[in-house]
């Protein structure tokens, strides 16, 4: 990563460009991005582990008031 950021902070410099505010720019903006992907992962995979645990409780108490019914 490190190496990375370096080799692009020596091509912008042997191109003469001396800010880096629109880097800067693209840089927060990607990370935005990657943030807002990743808190969507999470609530959904969330969403799907609440829906998942409520169907297992609703299947349990389905199955144990008929096995109460039947007896």
């Amino acid at each position: 990563m490190f190496l990375c950021c370096f080799a692009l902070s020596s091509e912008r410099s042997r191109f003469g460009v001396k800010s880096n505010s629109g880097t800067r720019t693209v840089v927060v903006a990607v990370l935005v991005v990657v943030v807002a992907v990743l808190v969507a992962v999470v609530v959904v995979v969330v969403v799907v582990v609440v829906v998942v645990v409520v169907v297992v409780v609703v299947v349990v108490i389905a199955v144990v008031v008929i096995e109460v019914t039947v007896e």
